[in-house]
């Protein structure tokens, strides 16, 4: 599958990286649970139930890694999206001329 430009639409490498990460977080919220135990001496069990409840949260550091992955392949400057927007915005004088007047016009109207 190609885009219209004739790039793939991802990278397997891609794949790869998001897999490695969910393997991560899944494996250290087991041992986050497990070594408590073995540290006080006390024997460490994982049960099927252990297990399940942390596929969701792999399957979500897997879809945020490979978004991120693919944002980047593409060219999309996250950081600069998620973070320096937003600030940019926070700026009363950055905003648009009806949002700052209607913003005054609440100002005044509450005084």
């Amino acid at each position: 599958m190609t885009d219209s430009d004739g790039r793939p639409l991802f990278e397997p490498v891609h794949l790869v990286d998001a897999a490695i990460v969910a393997a991560i977080v899944f494996f250290s919220l087991l041992l986050g649970d497990a070594v408590p135990a073995i540290l006080t001496g006390q024997g460490a069990y994982v049960s099927p139930a252990d297990i399940y409840q942390r596929l969701p949260t792999a399957a979500i550091a897997f879809g945020l890694v490979l978004c991120s992955q693919w944002a980047r392949y593409r060219g999309i400057q996250l950081r600069e999206a998620l973070l320096e927007e937003p600030r940019r915005l926070r700026r009363f004088d950055d905003l648009p001329a009806a949002v700052r007047d209607g913003a005054a016009s609440v100002d005044a109207s509450t005084s």
